[in-house]
């Protein structure tokens, strides 16, 4: 489709969240698709951990980057102070060369543009939104992969979105919420929507193959827990009653099946976006109620999949989690704290395996598992997400040509500041 020798993906993402991991996994596969000869750098705040994992792609900071060491309240100055340093070209360094170098750029998806629960304004929202606008400044070939937008409850969030959003070439959403939000900015005719890049894994991570083969562990059902305080405010009875839901569905579900229960942290980092301190908790639970369980903490790359793959069912409180299971071809029931997940079991044709995680009941989604884990087949699943991913690859794709003929003829849809 093009003879492009070096691109960039532009990543907010640190990689030790295995669902933003496979987010550029299967970005880099679809690049290597479309142009098998080119070399790609990952500009990211976490390029020092990518270094170790991407190994087929250089890694670099952010051209738009602050310390990590300082308080929130300086990192806040420092986000518009290095942001407006960026803008007025008092810049420099190797992140900024390599940049400027590249022939495209491909921004990488997921769920990134929504507000945190801080008081001031959400400083990676920020330093995301200005690092995509200096690529599509470059007036080169920008494409953004499926991306979620919102929620967003600030009026820095939503302003630094409007900008983006009359910016970007063409505007590619996860689903409909996000639509309303770039709709509000009036620019809806220039959006279209996909599902999450990672369903398309089949066609565009080889190693999901030998994934698929992992034998089942007869009677295990996976949980994937999650503290949802990085998304909005929470108390600790939130969470008790959260973990108590989770340890009778435990109960039901090994009294029903004489099984156990696996319990995986999707995102391992030490801050407040950390599962293994709930999945800790749930251990301790389902331990002190007598019920026979793991923690799946710890592991590598191809060791996580291998163990989601060998799941009877699987109970997922994390989206990408529950996207490793379907395409696995696991038996799933999600418990949604966002728009995201109603909008994948929808996308998937599963709209009754969701739940809103405050609101779900223990004996429903004890049902529910117990009911699908006996009537579906697994190779059924596993075929009904790779359709979902094959229309998402070729959606891509054209996508890519669409931006190509607007930088080729400088459309009034190109790059504005």
């Amino acid at each position: 489709m093009s003879n492009f020798k070096n691109v960039a993906i532009l990543n907010a993402y640190d990689a030790r969240n295995r669902g933003d991991r496979a987010i550029v996994e299967a970005q880099l596969g679809w690049i290597k698709r479309i142009m098998p000869d080119a070399s790609v750098t990952i500009f990211s705040k976490h390029y020092k951990f990518n270094k170790k994992i991407f190994l087929s792609s250089s890694s670099l900071d952010q051209v738009i980057s602050i310390p990590d060491h300082a308080n929130n309240l300086i990192k806040g100055l420092l986000t518009i102070l290095y942001i407006l340093k960026h803008y007025l070209g008092f810049s420099a360094g190797t992140s900024r060369e390599v940049f400027n170098k590249c022939d495209a750029f491909f921004i990488c998806g997921g769920g990134y543009l929504y507000s945190s629960p801080t008081f001031l304004f959400s400083r990676q929202l920020l330093l995301s939104v200005f690092n995509i606008l200096l690529a599509v400044r470059t007036r080169k070939p920008t494409l953004l992969f499926p991306l979620s937008w919102g929620p967003i409850r600030k009026r820095t969030d939503y302003w630094a979105c409007k900008i983006l959003a009359k910016s970007l070439p063409i505007i590619v959403t996860r689903g409909s919420e996000s639509n309303k939000l770039i709709d509000s900015f009036g620019y809806c005719k220039k959006t279209i929507s996909i599902p999450d890049v990672v369903i398309a894994a089949g066609i565009l991570i080889p190693e999901l193959k030998r994934w698929r083969n992992t034998p089942l562990h007869t009677g295990s059902l996976g949980i994937a827990p999650i503290n949802w305080c990085f998304d909005r405010k929470t108390t600790s009875d939130d969470i008790d009653e959260y973990i108590k839901k989770l340890v009778i569905i435990s109960e039901n579900w090994c009294r029903a099946q004489a099984g156990s229960i696996t319990i995986f942290p999707q995102v391992e980092i030490n801050d407040l976006d950390d599962d293994r301190i709930i999945a800790r908790c749930l251990y301790v639970a389902l331990k002190h109620a007598g019920i026979p369980c793991k923690l799946a903490e710890n592991l590598d790359w191809n060791s996580y999949w291998n163990e989601i793959a060998a799941q009877e069912a699987f109970l997922g409180c994390r989206m990408h989690a529950c996207i490793f299971s379907i395409l696995c071809g696991v038996p799933t029931v999600g418990l949604s704290y966002q728009p995201k997940f109603q909008e994948l079991f929808d996308q998937l044709g599963w709209s009754e395996r969701v739940h809103n995680i405050v609101s779900f009941q223990s004996g429903e989604i004890s049902d529910q598992l117990t009911n699908i884990s006996s009537n579906c087949n697994h190779k059924d699943i596993q075929n009904a997400v790779d359709l979902v991913g094959i229309e998402i690859v070729k959606k891509m794709d054209e996508i890519w040509l669409d931006t190509l003929n607007l930088n080729k003829t400088d459309s009034p849809h190109a790059a504005t500041e």
